[in-house]
């Protein structure tokens, strides 16, 4: 097992610069890695630079993605486990039909009226963020000598933000009982926290390129002859049975105290064309894409110069500790692209969307979990303040001139960012 893991942290590592045989291995030594957006959380843990001599950690800003969750709505579970429900009254289920049928039935039971809220996994997510943030930071933490440690916490209005909040908040709570925590989610905030103007004005003309994408490469026959008999087979929808049943397969590893998986229905080859269509959709819906990306990733502009703003306060005035927020991989995603972090931000156009497996790959650049941690520090008697920026905890390069790499001066980064914040 242990061997296993090191060669599949090896193939995540260089995923940006393989060709397709390379993410293939990698979706071969672990077939969750086709998981698209539904991919649960998979840490950086490279070892990082030490920062320069005598600079300390004092204040953390994060925003973070929930945590892994059942699907978003009951009607993705009715209509697959549907499909075989009215084969089976008819008698047309093939021997793997029926096991399957079995175990949709598990599968149905579990989830309904559980949509799109978080899962036990997702819990043990957040509580595993939080607890290395604790131990990486200590200084931040502390409350030692009667500091003061105040953390700020702000989650949109939706329960699984808010359960991921919790999560993150009781694991701090247990490691220092005497962090002080405030928590809040209202619709004030959201113009930041979820704000998705642009993306939903564009989302109509995104859908239709990732629809004809999937079109073009899903080759659903074999898939569904594998489970349905020809006489009802030939009353379905095909490609929307194999994309569904894809999905299916995709969230499994985010309930999975179930124990049930359904990757054993895919050849490898159909494993990667559909990951490669899904990878495209979340693309063009709200990535940093040639065609539409400019508008989308003005979305982030609003949480980029909250950012800013929280974090000049409390380099000026103190008071808190760390700012946490909590909310979705399609606000993630748009702050990586307007920030244009190295390697989560490549602008590939349309007509280039055949190879966009090569340099963007949704599973890892939007997991569950997923987070944007901004880590300063400054050295007493000192007002030089420097930052540290982090994508699912490993290390981000930033297109900002810097001679401490992997850190960056605050008044650089501010003097960068604050206009493409506000323009």
């Amino acid at each position: 097992m242990r061997i296993r893991f090191l060669l599949l942290l090896s193939l995540l590592a260089g995923i940006f610069s393989l060709d397709a045989q390379g993410i293939r291995d990698a979706i071969k030594a672990d077939p969750n890695m086709s998981g698209t957006i539904y991919t649960s959380y998979k840490p950086d843990l490279t070892p990082q630079a030490e920062p320069p001599k005598g600079y300390k950690p004092f204040y953390i800003s994060h925003y973070g993605r929930h945590g892994s969750r059942w699907h978003s709505h009951d009607k993705l579970y009715n209509t697959t486990l549907g499909y075989f429900t009215a084969a089976d009254s008819l008698n047309a289920l093939t021997d793997l039909g029926r096991d399957v049928y079995e175990r949709m039935k598990k599968v149905h039971a579990d989830a309904i009226g559980r949509s799109g809220h978080l899962s036990p996994k997702g819990t043990a997510e957040h509580r595993g963020i939080a607890e290395r943030m604790y131990a990486n930071y200590p200084e931040v933490f502390s409350t030692r000598k009667g500091r003061d440690c105040f953390v700020e916490c702000r989650s949109t209005t939706v329960p699984r933000c808010i359960m991921s909040m919790a999560a993150f908040n009781e694991r701090l709570k247990e490691l220092n009982p005497d962090i002080r925590i405030h928590r809040e989610c209202a619709e004030r905030y959201l113009t930041y926290m979820k704000n998705l103007k642009n993306m939903n004005a564009m989302y109509k003309y995104t859908k239709e390129i990732s629809e004809n994408f999937m079109d073009a490469h899903v080759e659903p026959d074999r898939f569904v002859a594998a489970l349905f008999k020809p006489q009802y087979a030939d009353t379905l929808d095909r490609k929307m049975v194999m994309r569904n049943m894809f999905r299916m397969a995709s969230i499994m590893q985010d309930v999975d105290y179930l124990g049930i998986s359904f990757y054993d229905l895919f050849t490898e080859d159909e494993l990667f064309n559909l990951w490669q269509c899904y990878n495209v959709q979340s693309y063009v819906t709200f990535g940093p894409s040639a065609g539409y990306g400019d508008s989308i990733i003005r979305d982030a502009k609003p949480l980029l110069r909250q950012i800013i703003s929280d974090a000049d306060d409390a380099i000026a005035n103190g008071g808190r500790s760390a700012f946490l927020r909590f909310g979705h991989d399609i606000n993630v995603v748009p702050l990586l692209g307007l920030m244009k972090i190295d390697g989560k931000c490549e602008r590939i156009p349309v007509e280039k969307f055949e190879e966009l497996y090569k340099y963007w790959a949704d599973a890892l650049i939007t997991p569950m979990a997923t987070n944007v941690q901004f880590i300063f520090y400054r050295k007493p008697k000192s007002d030089d303040v420097i930052v540290k920026v982090l994508h699912n905890e490993g290390v981000c390069r930033l297109p900002v001139e810097t001679d401490i790499f992997p850190y960056y001066h605050w008044k650089d980064f501010r003097e960068y960012y604050l206009p493409i914040a506000t323009e």
